[in-house]
């Protein structure tokens, strides 16, 4: 005699329903996302509330720019528009013989330099166990060319911290204090408390001031890369493609979209059908994590939104893909039933014994 459970024919059908509308969700939203050329995470993220929101927070790279404006110095900036210029000389330009190089060290620092990768590195030089560096440099002209680009926004940089740097320091010294406001709140208690509400309301504030300062700080590096690479010829950029210079939050954006497209079309499909719930559920999850309608956590959620109290419409669509994903949906009118009985089954099933009359 078979043991388990066995449902109706249209309990079968209502969780097949449940998979393809699911997975709607899940494609139409990576579709969504895909299509749309400013889509980031961003926002989302600096909206996050409640115990586990700084975690969230410091998935952006220097969200709240404690690093590009510390100290209230253009240090930072700088040294990353040094970096890219180094990655244009070592791509583009032409190896220096360091008996070439200038016996002064300012001058030295024009050079881009890189530890000499071992197959490049002779016989003796392996045997040396020594750490050897190989110096890049452009043609002249075009050496001259991103020195001038790189001067022009160094000026500009420059003037902007000096004319902003009394507000940065008082910036600075704000986000400070409410580090330590944060850190010291109680999440966990019946209704938000007066010190939750005064944080959010400092955070928004502070928000507001560095958003102009780090979009301006953006647009110069973008600008400041985009005339770097006008220096170079079609014939150099031909055979030789830019740097990737994408942080690994742009790179998760990109991770979004198309991870929600993969589980909207494989529910959809009905192929790896648990893989693919158990996915969807993780993804929700983090979202809930980052907000959660948890009693005590300040800002409640929007009227708009409806009222919400430990479960949401998210917790409710990642409880059905947790249901999904321990069922055989997927091989019923999905493509998991081919993969089941033509491939897993035949190499790892188990025999079942015939029910006897």
């Amino acid at each position: 005699m078979r043991s388990g459970i066995r449902i109706g024919i249209l309990a079968v059908i209502m969780l097949v329903l449940l998979r393809l509308s699911i997975g709607w969700h899940f494609l139409y939203q990576g579709i969504s996302k895909l299509n749309d050329p400013d889509f980031s995470a961003e926002a989302y993220l600096l909206q996050s509330k409640g115990p586990l929101a700084p975690m969230f927070r410091d998935l952006i790279p220097d969200s709240e720019g404690m690093l590009v404006l510390a100290d209230a110095d253009p240090k930072t900036t700088l040294a990353e528009m040094r970096y890219f210029q180094d990655q244009i000389k070592v791509l583009y330009g032409k190896v220096v013989p360091e008996s070439e190089l200038p016996e002064d060290k300012k001058e030295r620092l024009r050079y881009a330099k890189i530890v000499k990768p071992e197959e490049e590195k002779s016989e003796e030089e392996k045997a040396s166990g020594e750490v050897l560096y190989q110096y890049y440099q452009l043609p002249q002209d075009q050496l001259e060319a991103v020195e001038a680009v790189y001067e022009r926004y160094k000026s500009e940089i420059e003037d902007w911290f000096a004319v902003n740097q009394v507000d940065i320091l008082e910036y600075l010294e704000d986000r400070e204090k409410l580090g330590l406001a944060e850190a010291s709140t109680n999440y966990f208690e019946q209704k938000p408390s007066f010190q939750q509400k005064r944080n959010w309301e400092k955070r928004q504030e502070l928000s507001s001031t560095v958003k102009p300062w780090l979009e301006y700080l953006n647009a110069s590096m973008e600008g400041y890369r985009n005339d770097v690479v006008a220096t170079l010829t079609s014939e150099q950029l031909a055979e030789t493609p830019l740097p990737d210079n994408r942080t690994m939050f742009e790179r998760m954006n990109d991770l979004i979209k198309y991870s929600n497209i993969a589980i909207g079309a494989c529910l959809i499909a009905g192929l790896f059908t648990r893989l693919a719930s158990w996915g969807g559920a993780a993804f929700l999850a983090l979202i809930i994590l980052s907000n959660p309608p948890w009693p005590g956590i300040y800002p409640e959620p929007h009227p708009a939104v409806g009222p919400a109290w430990i479960v949401n419409k998210e917790f409710v669509e990642m409880m059905a893909l947790l249901v999904l994903g321990c069922t055989t949906v997927g091989r019923w009118g999905g493509l998991d039933f081919f993969i089941h009985y033509l491939l897993i089954k035949p190499l790892f099933g188990r025999q079942e014994a015939e029910e006897k009359a």
